[in-house]
């Protein structure tokens, strides 16, 4: 079986489960860590490792799953000034260390300001680099968590040959 592995850095610990509450996840706690898994198909999984930017993480946790990673999400709500040092320190290490993989940054603003961006962004998000790709969100429009999703669905297919692809190869 296949594992798309993805670690979700949240700043609060109601962002993972407002943007992928419609997904039907099965989930358990792994040394600590809550991980979710959607079964895609008979040999293809997602795995979602589930960090709150609120709760400590071992930094050897961290170490054995960033080699299997395809990609990086980190939803925020923009206010990294708010974070303590020891956080923002975890963030930049780990986009430091994972800069061979894609990363999605996921802003969550409110209902009342995704108007004000523009309709292309809203829809492809900002390129922040050549891996890197910013979206904003809110739970209450459903349209802003698909564009998130499908981007970083569209990132985990990249990442390998999917068993259908397979098939036809």
């Amino acid at each position: 079986m296949k594992l798309l592995e993805t670690l979700v850095l949240s700043q609060k610990p109601n962002y993972f489960q407002e943007l992928f509450f419609p997904l039907p996840l099965e989930t358990e706690n792994v040394m600590g860590l809550e991980v979710h898994r959607l079964e895609i198909a008979e040999d293809l999984a997602v795995m979602l490792y589930e960090v709150s930017m609120e709760e400590a993480v071992s930094p050897e946790i961290l170490g054995h799953l960033t080699p299997h990673l395809s990609a990086l999400l980190l939803l925020s709500d923009g206010n990294f000034e708010r974070m303590d040092a020891e956080n923002q320190e975890l963030v930049d290490s780990l986009v430091r260390r994972m800069d061979k993989i894609p990363l999605v940054v996921g802003v969550r603003c409110k209902d009342n300001n995704l108007p004000r961006v523009r309709e292309d962004i809203f829809r492809r998000g900002m390129y922040l680099s050549e891996k890197g790709r910013l979206f904003f969100w809110n739970p209450e429009v459903r349209k802003s968590q698909t564009h998130l999703l499908t981007h970083l669905w569209s990132i985990l297919q990249h990442s390998t040959i999917l068993p259908s692809e397979m098939e036809e190869a």
